[in-house]
């Protein structure tokens, strides 16, 4: 296919090679191998990791392209290839669908797997959409809940068939799945919810933007696993260890630092040799700086550090143990002991209570002091208050008082009790605290430091104010107890200020060496040495700087290669072709399928946001003059046209023609929109293999309808439970969208089983069946007054009234009723569901009679049918 063909696809594939031969090699062969394979396995992913390593060489970019000219695919654009389901089998640990189930598909036309709820649907559901492409997050698949537990994943083999070859694919819960099935895409409730909340990605996509969004996440990957090495790599480096081996801004350390991709170790070997005249050069300058004094100096700070060390212990003796510490720890003590006495008092009266408006306020409290102070003052001296004996008066209105009043009062001293003992509990904590502070303080120093600090005269006057300290720790950690006065020792005066004396002496002596030290020609000299001592000792060092510079060489590749592995270009080049190639193919078709669909085309529309890792993204939003979002404006029934709309869209931009699973698509859409729903699914069955899930009787018998009116191919499996065993497959129409010749037909097979069961097991296993089949049979003549009686002018899932089909209904006979109403209650006397008095209940009829009772309904039937019906 040359350029030049219209085929919009073709020109894209042309753009993206024009734009890759200016990309970086790796990233060439990248889209030469997906326009080859489609993918990129493991094994194309470590090549194109080889080839970013050695593109940025030392001598600018490699000059081999990729290993097919990328000019090659200009001459036949690939074409996707569809994939279509054939079955999914051997399940394992899937809820509690039968492992032996096949659940087979036809390659053309319109699948319809029904199941009523708890038939194993959703099972079959959720592993296509594990296992394939899907907008609403996965979920993990739980096992039976009532069989035996089992740690295994839940897994089952798709077979499926890719460009006309059958191919098996195993998927396994958790797992990365085969790519191919990522072409098969899966439609359900989250995912239509994500197509009307979220800003969706473009599922299928046209060939030459599947290449794109491939290379983006080759890209990525790349990146990752460069990230990571090069992670791995810098830690390590020893440069840094190397970089302190040396003195800090000598010339061994500014080379050691400066070490890059380009850096010699010969160059490093020179450095590291000294000639006669600078080995002699170095004796000599170790003779004449041996007096320096920054050694001196380092001895006095570290005499200094000490002497601070011992300093802060002193203070801390004073502030702990020393006279205004122990002042304090008195003073908590008497008002301790004077709360304690309060609160005892107080703790002597009851508490009653009958609360009134600001009881307990500040106001009130000084009320009743004062009320406390006029009585004992004047009202009744030396008795205690509040007084409420008989001749008592309330020494607030001055009224005798009552029992009520009496009680009122005793109930205010209680709170006032109250509170004198909180009083307490804080002087007592107070206590405890400043007690905890004593006992736990650490102040002595060890006589190491006492001697390492060269005390000189100090030292006994230190050592003995130490020794009386701790002797008054041990006596004040007992003043809240049994503590005597005596048990305290006095504390002789703080040696403080004469170490702060040492320390200032040390201080200066340091200054007078420094000045010394600092001299520009001293400093020259050492730092000369230095250089020297340095380059002797790089010597040892080689062999981690020739580490060190082909940990650079690598470190430079990969993060060359990290730079190529940026992904903006690529989703600017697709978000480009996008809006040339998909965008209006999109737009055009979203707003297309919502009038399909039943909603006016100006509600919504399709509107670009934007791309993000070769991805195009699209968002729904409302065509109004007040913009809002559109979940929370949209009824539940307009969100799933929306969505569904917007799948189908999507559909138009895919270069191929694979599957598409539907699970119960027209969930929360009344009967109109259903329809066109149906209507366009069948529709889109005729160009593509649709397989669509569901549990709705009414919208079952509408896609058959339809089917059968356009001439599409119907494929039927419905699901049933065997026992404990859900998700039991069976080919052909359900009983409930079964017509009465079919139903004869499935009571007659139905009849075989049991007349076995009675053969083998007996009258008592027998029995279960053939009720069942007496209800089955109810059904059938229920069936078959809707479609034969009354010649299908009314049906319970009807969508409408037939007022054509009533001509032939004048010729009911009276007979034909009493035919039904006869075999109705004798239907109705043996299935279960009438509940009769024991004494009365007739044996169920054997095979024979129940035989001769379905032949009654097919000679009625055909009876009818030769009226005209």
């Amino acid at each position: 296919m040359s350029p030049e063909n219209d085929d919009p696809n073709s020109k894209a594939i042309s753009e993206i090679i024009d734009w890759a031969e200016k990309r970086p090699v790796w990233q060439q062969e990248a889209v030469v191998r997906l326009l080859m394979n489609g993918a990129l396995g493991q094994s194309d992913f470590e090549d194109l990791l080889a080839l970013a390593l050695e593109e940025p060489s030392a001598h600018g970019a490699i000059t081999d392209g990729p290993t097919v000219p990328l000019s090659t695919f200009k001459s036949e654009s690939p074409s996707g290839e569809a994939v279509l389901l054939r079955k999914i089998h051997r399940l394992k640990n899937v809820n509690a669908v039968s492992e032996s189930s096949e659940l087979v598909f036809s390659e053309t036309g319109l699948n319809i797997v029904y199941g009523e709820n708890a038939t194993g649907k959703s099972g079959y559901a959720r592993i296509l959409r594990n296992a394939c492409l899907c907008r609403s997050p996965s979920e993990e698949i739980l096992g039976n809940v009532f069989g035996p537990f089992t740690e295994k994943p839940a897994s089952a083999v798709p077979e499926v068939t890719v460009g006309g070859t059958p191919r098996s694919v195993l998927w396994s819960d958790g797992q990365p799945t085969d790519p191919v099935l990522s072409r098969v895409f899966v439609f359900d409730s989250a995912a239509a919810l994500a197509h009307v909340t979220g800003a969706n990605e473009i599922a299928f996509r046209p060939i030459a933007l599947e290449v794109l969004k491939k290379l983006a996440e080759a890209c990525l990957e790349l990146k990752k696993e460069l990230e990571s090495r090069r992670e791995k790599l810098a830690k390590g480096s020893r440069i840094g260890v190397l970089k302190s081996a040396f003195r800090t801004g000598s010339t061994v350390q500014r080379s050691v630092a400066a070490i890059t991709k380009e850096s010699k170790r010969r160059t490093f070997e020179d450095l590291s040799k000294l000639d006669d005249r600078e080995i002699a050069r170095k004796k000599q300058l170790s003779a004449d700086l041996a007096a320096d004094p920054v050694e001196k100096i380092r001895e006095l700070e570290l005499r200094r550090q000490k002497l601070d060390r011992v300093l802060t212990r002193v203070e801390l003796a004073l502030d702990t143990v020393g006279p205004e510490s122990q002042e304090e720890l008195i003073q908590l003590v008497k008002e301790r002991d004077s709360r304690k006495e309060a609160a005892e008092l107080a703790a002597k009266q009851a508490f009653g209570s009958e609360p009134l408006d600001g009881v307990g306020s500040e106001v009130w409290n000084a009320l009743w002091e004062a009320a406390r102070s006029f009585s004992g003052a004047k009202a009744y001296p030396e008795r205690p208050f509040p007084v409420v004996d008989k001749q008592s008066r309330c020494v607030l209105c001055l009224q005798e008082l009552d029992d009520a009043a009496k009680d009122r009062l005793v109930g205010f001293e209680t709170y006032v009790q109250k509170e004198t003992q909180q009083r307490f509990k804080d002087a007592e904590r107070s206590l405890r605290q400043g007690m905890e502070g004593v006992r736990r303080a650490s102040f002595p120093p060890s006589r190491d430091l006492l001697s390492e600090a060269d005390l000189g005269d100090e030292w006994p006057t230190v050592r003995r104010f130490y020794v009386l300290a701790r002797a008054r720790q041990r006596g004040l950690s007992r003043i809240d107890t049994d503590w005597e006065p005596s048990s305290v020792p006095t504390l002789p005066p703080s040696p403080a200020e004469n170490i702060r004396g040492l320390i200032s002496s040390i201080e200066r002596r340091k200054g007078v060496l420094q000045a010394e030290k600092d001299s520009p020609v001293r400093q020259a000299l050492r730092e000369e040495l230095a250089d020297l001592e340095d380059r002797t000792r790089l010597t040892s060092h080689l062999s981690t700087v020739g580490d060190e510079i082909a940990i650079a060489a690598q470190l430079s590749a990969l993060d060359l290669a990290i730079k190529t592995t940026d992904t903006s270009s690529i989703t600017r080049k697709a978000t480009a072709l996008s809006e040339s190639l998909v965008s209006p193919l999109l737009l055009g078709a979203f707003e297309s399928e919502v009038q399909r669909l039943g909603m006016y085309s100006s509600q919504v529309e399709l509107a670009s946001v934007g791309g993000k890792y070769g991805r195009q993204r699209y968002r729904v939003r409302l065509v109004a003059e007040q913009a809002g979002m559109p979940e929370a404006i949209l009824s539940e029934g307009e969100k799933r046209c929306v969505a569904l709309a917007g799948f189908l869209a999507e559909l138009s931009t895919a270069s191929h023609r694979s599957s598409v699973v539907l699970d119960d698509p027209v969930c929360s859409l009344d009967h109109r929109w259903r329809r066109f729903a149906g209507d366009r699914l069948v529709k889109e069955a005729g160009n593509r293999q649709v397989i669509i899930f569901t549990h709705d009787a009414v919208f079952l018998l509408g896609l058959m309808e339809h089917a059968d009116a356009v001439g599409v191919p119907l494929h039927l499996t419905y699901l049933h439970r065997r026992g404990k065993e859900a998700g039991v497959p069976e080919n052909g129409v359900p009983w409930i969208a079964m017509k009465v010749t079919d139903r004869i037909k499935f009571l007659n097979a139905k009849l075989q089983t049991a007349e076995a069961v009675r053969n083998k097991l007996g009258e008592t296993a027998y029995e279960p069946l053939a009720r069942e089949l007496y209800g089955f049979l109810r059904e059938a003549w229920e069936r078959a007054v809707e479609e034969i009686l009354l010649n299908q002018v009314v049906l319970r899932f009807g969508r409408e009234v037939r007022t054509l089909r009533l001509k032939p209904l004048t010729d009911i006979e009276q007979r034909d009723v009493e035919d039904v109403d006869a075999a109705m209650t004798k239907c109705s006397k043996y299935f279960r569901g009438h509940d009769e008095a024991p004494a009365i209940v007739d044996p169920v009829p054997g095979p024979s009679g129940i035989r001769s009772d379905i032949k009654k309904l097919d000679d009625w039937a055909k009876g009818m049918r030769k009226r005209g019906r």
